[in-house]
């Protein structure tokens, strides 16, 4: 459990794994004042967390459409979203983002070479 230190108001002004000097309150991990002492109140709570999933899952699929259109290469967004993408993708065990992952890769010109051939 982690031990807190107030100021006058109430407010948290420090948070510490043990109590250290003996004179911290002692208080639940999932606390309400310690959230918005360290910045979380947002995360932990459960209609955030839900709405940052399903938004998540919105971008994912966003960007697969402007892929699929050639809008953009996949080699357009930062190398840190492309490993991102690449890692949520093998976590499903799917085969979305790295099937753009080639550099240079342009969805739209090998679309339009397939079609192309048909003829």
């Amino acid at each position: 459990m982690p031990y807190v230190k107030r100021d006058r108001n109430g407010d948290i002004i420090a948070a510490f794994r043990d109590d250290v000097d003996q004179s911290g309150e002692e208080v639940s991990a999932y606390n309400p004042d310690l959230d918005r002492f360290l910045g979380r109140a947002e995360v932990l709570d459960p209609d955030w967390h839900k709405s940052d999933v399903e938004l998540s899952r919105v971008i994912e699929d966003l960007v697969t459409v402007l892929l699929e259109k050639g809008i953009i290469d996949f080699t357009d967004l930062p190398e840190a979203a492309r490993a991102k993408f690449l890692e949520r993708e093998e976590k499903r065990g799917q085969q979305v983002f790295s099937q753009y992952a080639d550099v240079g890769f342009n969805w739209a010109a090998l679309q339009a070479q397939e079609f192309r051939d048909e003829d």
